[in-house]
């Protein structure tokens, strides 16, 4: 599966039982549910049956896109990275905003440059 989301763990304690030589002995385990997630957002058993139906009634070669390696550009040629220090109240809103609109914190940054720039 792609996308740039990461597994978000739930934990589940369940009492597990163990007997040792000193005789029976409660623990708990924590297992996980893993929830899968495509750009923030949850992987639903609709979004995975809607992919078997495509995969299953077959793809044309001529439109696949061949893969690529390394980051994606941005435009027709690599992007330029710049290095920039917020104060710490600054990241925090800008963490917050990405993570409310579902997008990564360069894709926040680059879109408010791109507005201020075309607004002034």
């Amino acid at each position: 599966m792609t996308g740039s989301g990461a597994a978000r763990p739930e934990p589940l304690p369940r009492p597990v039982f163990g007997v040792t030589n000193n005789g029976v002995e409660a623990y708990y385990l924590c297992m996980t549910k893993i929830r899968e997630t495509i750009d923030g957002l949850p992987v639903t058993e609709e979004m995975i049956q809607a992919w078997a139906n495509e995969a299953e009634a077959g793809y044309e070669v001529e439109k696949l896109h061949a893969p690529r390696r390394g980051r994606p550009s941005l435009g027709q040629s690599p992007g330029v990275q710049l290095s920039v220090r917020l104060e710490p109240e600054l990241a925090d809103l800008l963490s917050q905003s990405a993570a409310e609109r579902h997008i990564s914190k360069s894709v926040l940054i680059r879109d408010a440059v791109r507005h201020y720039l075309h607004a002034s």
